[in-house]
């Protein structure tokens, strides 16, 4: 099991090393004048990725879901009566490990949410 401490450290590092290849690519596209794919095809990175995520047991891609999606980090339960709120490294280590609490609803997140 990976330590919460580490997990913070994977997720951060991750993100600092695709922040970083964004700014490349965007370097590149202005030397070039022209779109430039780069690093879209990094099995490190997909590979890395794929282990956390199995050493996490994370069998829904919430990992992939949290780094990526640009969208409010919350999962609600489907009865609409509880959330979960994943809006941090720590909260989204705790979900995974069974150790987060659910929270009631309110009725204005429930009408933010339709």
């Amino acid at each position: 099991m990976i330590t919460q401490q580490k997990f913070k450290q994977y997720i951060e590092d991750y993100k600092y090393r695709a922040q970083q290849d964004d700014k490349i690519g965007a370097l590149l596209e202005e030397l070039c004048g022209t779109w430039v794919f780069f690093n879209c095809e990094n099995k490190v990175h997909s590979n890395f990725l794929d282990l956390l995520a199995k050493s996490m047991g994370d069998e829904n891609d919430l990992i992939d879901w949290w780094i990526f999606e640009d969208v409010e980090k919350y999962i609600y339960s489907q009865d609409d009566k509880c959330y979960w709120d994943l809006t941090t490294i720590d909260n989204l280590w705790l979900y995974l490990n069974n150790k987060l609490k659910s929270k009631k609803m309110t009725k204005e997140m429930k009408k933010v949410k339709k």
